[in-house]
């Protein structure tokens, strides 16, 4: 190896440990990164809670089922309570936005015509009424299952999709 190569060398490994060093994390940038470590790992204490809740009551409803397999409406308790439970640790703050049923509401003019779900809020299915397919029947763009508009978002350290 010639004198260059080594200086070369020399060179490139000062740079790489200078950036190392004026890159490190200060003192309040390593208590901000603790502290959001801290929060996340309360964020899946309280999940793993709630399935440890939800976990105890599908038990007590097993054995409520096993031992006075008479009680309907107690077990019908249970189930919806197991079904909240769930749909609380898959939507969190939006549990209660996804319970319901489906409506559809139609926007209709010369050209167009619409049809939304209540559900996440989509367009169900589209129609051009003034064209027509090859077999004379109304031109429909796409209609129920067809169609995937969906809006996905973070909310709680959870995935949210509005499908």
């Amino acid at each position: 190896m010639s004198r260059d190569n080594i200086i070369g060398l020399l060179l490139i490994a000062a740079v790489l440990i200078g950036y190392s060093i004026w890159m490190a994390p200060s003192e309040e940038e390593r208590v901000e990164a603790q502290r959001q470590r801290d929060s996340i790992a309360e964020v899946q204490r309280r999940a793993q809670a709630e399935v440890e809740a939800l976990r105890e009551i599908e038990a007590e409803r097993d054995d409520s089922a096993r031992t006075i397999p008479e009680i309907a409406d107690t077990e019908a308790e249970d189930q919806s309570e197991i079904d909240q439970l769930r749909r609380r640790e898959r939507m969190g703050y939006f549990a209660e936005a996804s319970a319901g049923t489906q409506e559809f509401f139609t926007l209709d003019n010369d050209l167009l015509r619409l049809t939304f779900s209540t559900r996440g809020g989509t367009i169900y299915s589209a129609q051009l009424p003034e064209y027509q397919t090859f077999d004379h029947e109304d031109l429909i763009l796409f209609s129920g299952d067809d169609q995937q508009f969906t809006f996905n978002f973070f909310s709680g350290n959870r995935n949210i999709s509005t499908e």
